[in-house]
């Protein structure tokens, strides 16, 4: 059974071969692992007893995760909620977003059977990834305290800080959508993206401080009213804080890496917020949201509900742009997740998604020095009133 399919990524369900494949990785690595762990995964599967997922990557088996349906170990043990077991991704294809499309896959998987989901995680340091990795996706955890050898811990019992060494973690997974296998399960490749805007801050600044986009600019604010309130959504370096707060309108900068937070508030000295698109919370409190080459990173699974809460952020007809690379479907390059759109598959988006009405969509040539081939995508439109105006000079109380 194939979970997930998108590009050199495919999530499938365990073959035959996989075990050995498996043992053998892991052989290289120094470990000793005995491959009949590996065989049984395909019985208890039969038996209805865990779902295995394999990572195959360019036709290599590169990583998997298991999901046991009816834990017999643990703090839930005996009960209807499943366990995410045994999440791993070859070391060679680390840092390309295949362990969060596993866990993707097994939440999803999850969904279907309960509300709840766990899994445990060691204390040590080496599993300080794993450890990062589930926090941002929500897990936090369950109040059974930290298990030893199978068993609760006491406190101050003695014990060795080794792989033995467990806190298990829950998260809530009833408002997961289910959807179909091929290219549309739910990602968290905006995660590792943010972990690659923090590590490359300083050069990513340095190589978009001076971007002229201005004729941008200037197309948004012809539909400003005079002292209006702008959502700088995705604020990178601060450019377009920057112009917009010199042009007289009240600014709120948000973006989900710190460095850029701190920085655009340096150098600009609006109002920052440090938060994830999906953690935005406004109700029509904004003239105009201007997201530059940012909602690029989110997954075209997540975008309608991104776009959802920027509608209810803007008031009634107030005025929304955003950019997207040109192209089709999704991609991680060095490290970072791409959602790309064409003009005709981004409007389809934006009807798809409603409340937006789209008063010009078009392409662009990057201005950064080099990379003039580099087209982008550009749309502006306004958020619909309540009886669905389409004027951009509503007057914003629902008539023209």
């Amino acid at each position: 059974m194939v979970y997930y399919q998108d590009g050199k990524l495919t999530i499938r369900s365990m073959e035959a071969g996989d075990p050995q494949v498996i043992y053998d990785t892991y052989m290289t690595y120094g470990w000793h692992p005995q491959i009949e762990y590996y065989q049984n995964y395909m019985k208890e599967e039969q038996l209805g007893e865990r779902l295995t997922f394999i990572a195959v990557w360019e036709g290599a088996v590169v990583g998997l995760c298991t999901l046991v349906l009816h834990p017999k170990e643990g703090p839930w043990a005996g009960g209807d909620y499943p366990e995410i077991v045994d999440l791993a991704v070859f070391y060679h294809v680390h840092n390309l977003g295949i362990g969060n499309k596993l866990l993707d896959v097994a939440e999803t998987e999850a969904a279907k059977r309960a509300d709840m989901v766990f899994l445990a995680v060691g204390v040590h340091s080496g599993y300080g990834p794993a450890q990062r990795i589930y926090a941002k996706r929500g897990y936090i955890p369950d109040g059974s305290g930290v298990w030893y050898q199978g068993k609760v811990l006491d406190q101050y019992a003695p014990c060795v800080n080794d792989d033995d060494l467990l806190l298990f973690l829950s998260k809530n997974v009833s408002e997961l959508q289910v959807r179909p296998a091929t290219g549309t399960v739910p990602s968290d490749t905006y995660s590792d993206t943010l972990d690659w805007y923090r590590d490359h801050a300083e050069a990513f600044i340095a190589n978009t401080q001076e971007a002229d986009i201005s004729s941008l600019y200037e197309a948004f604010m012809e539909h400003l009213p005079e002292n209006a309130r702008v959502l700088d959504l995705g604020c990178g370096a601060g450019n377009a804080s920057l112009y917009f707060a010199n042009a007289g309108y009240s600014v709120l900068a948000v973006d989900g890496c710190r460095e850029f937070c701190d920085y655009t508030h340096d150098r600009v000295g609006c109002p920052v917020r440090c938060i994830r698109f999906d953690e935005l919370d406004y109700e029509a409190e904004f003239d105009g949201v201007w997201a530059c080459a940012s909602l690029l990173h989110v997954s075209k699974n997540e975008l309608p509900g991104i776009l959802r809460r920027i509608s209810r952020a803007l008031k009634p007809g107030g005025i929304f742009y955003a950019s997207f690379k040109y192209g089709d479907g999704e991609r991680i390059r060095d490290g970072r997740a791409f959602s790309d759109f064409t003009e005709e598959s981004l409007r389809e988006l934006l009807d798809a998604t409603g409340g937006f009405a789209v008063t010009s969509l078009g392409m662009t040539q990057d201005v950064r020095p080099g990379r003039a081939d580099e087209r982008w995508v550009n749309v502006f439109c306004v958020k619909e009133c309540v009886n669905r105006c389409r004027s951009s000079t509503c007057n914003k109380d629902g008539s023209d």
